[in-house]
Parts: C-alpha cells; sequence; structure tokens
C-alpha cells in the first residue's frame, strides 16, 4: 500500500510497493507519487513534462529573468559559461517562495482524478533547467551576416549587420536633433522598422552565454532593439552645452530660456528688414556675414541636443550648411504676419506688384499724384507723401515686407517712419503702373 506525504494542504500518495513502468518513463525510475489532480495546478512542484503546469510555467519565467540579468551583466570581450553555480541559484530561487519542500516530478498516466508522478533526479533537474536555457538562445552558426549583434560597439562594430544600423542611425541623426524630446521614441521605432525591411530581414541579438566552444545569442525584444539604438544615436551627441552656446532646433526644440538663443534672436531681428530689402545676392551675403560674425569672430558654436545626463546637456556640432538654416529660420519665424487686402507691400515681382492692396493704393492715390510729385519742390514733396502715408493708414492699411516673391509666405511690418516715406518716394517717382 502507499504511504501519504503531507506538503503543506497537499497531499502526495508514494507508492513504495509499486512496480508498473511506462513507456514515457524516463532513466526507468517508477512513477510512485500519487498526485490529486484536482489540486494540481496549486501544487508546490514542478511538472517537466507538463508545460502548462503553473510551477513549470513559474519555472519558465524565473529563468527568463535570470537570461535578462545574464545579458545586461555580460562582459562585452567573452560569453559567459553556463556553470553549476547558476544552475544551483536558479534551482533555489525555483523552491524559494514554498513553505514545505518542492518538489520537481515527471508527470506520468493519470488514474481517475489522480496524477502518477515521479521525483526527478538532481541530474534530470540540472538538464531540463539547461534545456529551458537553451531555448532562448540559438547558436553563433545559425547568425547571419545581415543579423546585428549587441552591443554595437567593440567587439562586433565591424559586422556588415551592424554597420548597416549604424549607418541608418547616421541618417536620423538630424531628425533626432530637430525633434523634441517626448517625441523622440517615434524615430527609435522608425529607425527600427527600417532595419527589419532590409533585405535579408536582419535579426538582433545579444551574447548570451557560451558552452564549450558553442557561444549561444538571445533574440533581443523591441524595446531592447530601442535601447540599443538609442544608444547608437547618443554616440552621435558628446559635445556638453555651454552658457554661450546657441541651441539649434528649427523653431522646435530650441530654448530661448538658453542664454544665447536670446542673444542669436535679437541679433537677427535687427537684421530682417535689410534682409527683406536685399536681392537674391545680397542676401546671400548677408547670410554670409552673419556667420562670419556668429562663427568665426565670436567663436559661437551652434550645436544639436541630443540627450540630458543629469544637469548636463550633450549635443553635436552643426555644419555650416545648418548653421545657415538655422539662421534663415531664426529670419523666418520674424515674418509671422499674414497681409489683407488693405496693407501696402513693399517690394519685388508679380505677386507683390498684383496684391490687392498694392493695386488699389495706386491706382487710386499713387498714381494720380505723380505727376504733382515729379513737377513739386523737396518740401511739396514731404507733404504729398504724408498725404498718401494718411490715406493708407487712415484706411487702417500696414505697409509691409514680404518674405519672398508670395505675399502667402509671411510679411512682417515696417514700423519705421523715415524709410516708409523713402518707399512712398520711390514708388511716386516710378513709371506709371509700377509701385
Amino acid at each position: 500500500m502507499g504511504e501519504k506525504l503531507e506538503l503543506g494542504s497537499f497531499d502526495f500518495e508514494v507508492d513504495y510497493e509499486a512496480d508498473d513502468i511506462w513507456d514515457d518513463c524516463e532513466n526507468d525510475h517508477i512513477y510512485n507519487i500519487r498526485l490529486p489532480w484536482t489540486n494540481a495546478s496549486g501544487t508546490p512542484c514542478v511538472l517537466f513534462n507538463r508545460p502548462d503546469h503553473p510551477g513549470s510555467v513559474r519555472m519558465r519565467n524565473i529563468i527568463d529573468t535570470f537570461v535578462q540579468e545574464w545579458i545586461v551583466a555580460g562582459s562585452e570581450q567573452q560569453a559567459p559559461i553556463l556553470g553549476d553555480a547558476i544552475l544551483e541559484e536558479i534551482k533555489r530561487n525555483i523552491e524559494e517562495p514554498s513553505e514545505v519542500p518542492y518538489y520537481f516530478l515527471y508527470g506520468g498516466q493519470t488514474e481517475g482524478d489522480v496524477l502518477c508522478c515521479r521525483k526527478a533526479s538532481e541530474e534530470e533537474i540540472k538538464e531540463k533547467i539547461c534545456d529551458e536555457w537553451r531555448s532562448h538562445f540559438v547558436e553563433a552558426r545559425s547568425l547571419r551576416d545581415v543579423d546585428i549583434l549587441f552591443p554595437c560597439e567593440g567587439l562586433f562594430s565591424d559586422r556588415p549587420g551592424n554597420m548597416a544600423m549604424k549607418m541608418e542611425v547616421e541618417q536620423s541623426v538630424i531628425t533626432w536633433g530637430n525633434t523634441a524630446l517626448d517625441s523622440r521614441h517615434e524615430i527609435l521605432n522608425d529607425i527600427r522598422r527600417r532595419i527589419t525591411a532590409q533585405d535579408g530581414r536582419p535579426r538582433f541579438f545579444f551574447r548570451g552565454f557560451q558552452e564549450g566552444d558553442i557561444v549561444h545569442w538571445r533574440e533581443a525584444s523591441d524595446t531592447q532593439i530601442n535601447h540599443e539604438i538609442l544608444c547608437e544615436m547618443h554616440r552621435n551627441f558628446t559635445i556638453p552645452l555651454l552658457e554661450n552656446d546657441i541651441l539649434c532646433g528649427r523653431g522646435i526644440n530650441r530654448s530661448f530660456a538658453h542664454p544665447w538663443n536670446t542673444e542669436m534672436s535679437s541679433y537677427i531681428a535687427g537684421r530682417t528688414i535689410a534682409w527683406a530689402e536685399a536681392g537674391s545676392q545680397t542676401k546671400r551675403d548677408l547670410f554670409s556675414g552673419m556667420y562670419t560674425i556668429l562663427v568665426e569672430t565670436h567663436r559661437i558654436r551652434f550645436l544639436f541636443e541630443g540627450r540630458r545626463e543629469g544637469t548636463t546637456t550633450y549635443c553635436r556640432a552643426a555644419n555650416r550648411e545648418e548653421i545657415e538654416q538655422e539662421i534663415k529660420d531664426e529670419l523666418k519665424s520674424h515674418f509671422n504676419v499674414i497681409p489683407n487686402e488693405r496693407d501696402y507691400i513693399f517690394g519685388k515681382g508679380n505677386a507683390i506688384k498684383g496684391w490687392a492692396g498694392n493695386t488699389h493704393y495706386r491706382n487710386e492715390i499713387i498714381n494720380p499724384r505723380k505727376r504733382e510729385y515729379v513737377e513739386s519742390a523737396d518740401n511739396q514733396r514731404d507733404l504729398i507723401k504724408d498725404q498718401v502715408y494718411d490715406a493708407i493708414v487712415d484706411n487702417r492699411g500696414r505697409f509691409l515686407y514680404a518674405w519672398g516673391f508670395r505675399p502667402g509666405e509671411g510679411c512682417i511690418i515696417e514700423d519705421d517712419m523715415e524709410r516708409i516715406k523713402q518707399k512712398l518716394g520711390h514708388a511716386l517717382r516710378a513709371k506709371r503702373g509700377r509701385s
């Protein structure tokens, strides 16, 4: 007859006299533990050949946690070796929460509501843990050139897959620097999708463990991949931001609380009208002059923000093209007025000449006074300019400069009376039909 063993609230009946041996018995062990199957899901044990049993699921979860920690703590130069010490530690963690003896079992046949089991030997327990551990990894011989091995720097940086990933990251460096910090996760996802869509469908792996001469690798999750892409991105941002640097960002990331951003904005704001009045070549000269003054004379660095560590912001240096674009964007930000049909716009081009306000004032106010203006003495001309100015203002018109040749791209208000009247004098002297 069998003898009952009490394990907490569960009873195992150990049948020492049983002599039945089933076909699925390993090492011809006898299945002499009778486990009530109705309570099997809560029994403090692992059923190795019943993967859906809670104890088996728990064992897999514990091993998965060990695998994750193993990957993070692994040496860069050599894969760690899986030995008895780590296997014993995993076994202890599986047993630890139980207040009663914990069993590692093999389930056999069922007899009614009873599952016949046997205890696993120490060697079998280690082998099963090893098998579960290995299931998280692939052997090195299964890797392909297009696959990416983490960490990207150091030992694996020259692999074709790693180099392809680095190129994908470099293509997104500018976008990264121009994007707000809380929106950058989408860039990481986009880089990962682009990489996985390449020929050969690259996979991502962490170095795992070594058995003899065989190295095993663990496939990375999307979260881990994004983290490694982020680390690769951060390698492009190594310059600490100082107070007298200009923090670039095309108006997206720029912090006007940063001292020299405010200085740059004030400096460029004073040159907006000169920019608006200039022709194409003069605009290029203005760019060159501002670049020379800011970068070469005052040695101001234009930087793109990449990452923050504590109170330090790390950046990358902008190239000349990016600096000029930054200056242009700053100029453009001042042309934020949308013109209406009562406004008078200074400038050249058919779009400005044909603007509703320009056409109205030219036909109704300027052209009728042109002959009188040309034939008048200087003091009388000043009076005519005053009268034209007052007529436009009384009509609630504004005097504007357009950003380009299309007023709809944005305008800036001209509020310098002397320049306005000088421009009106040019219009009154111009041949009929021109403003």
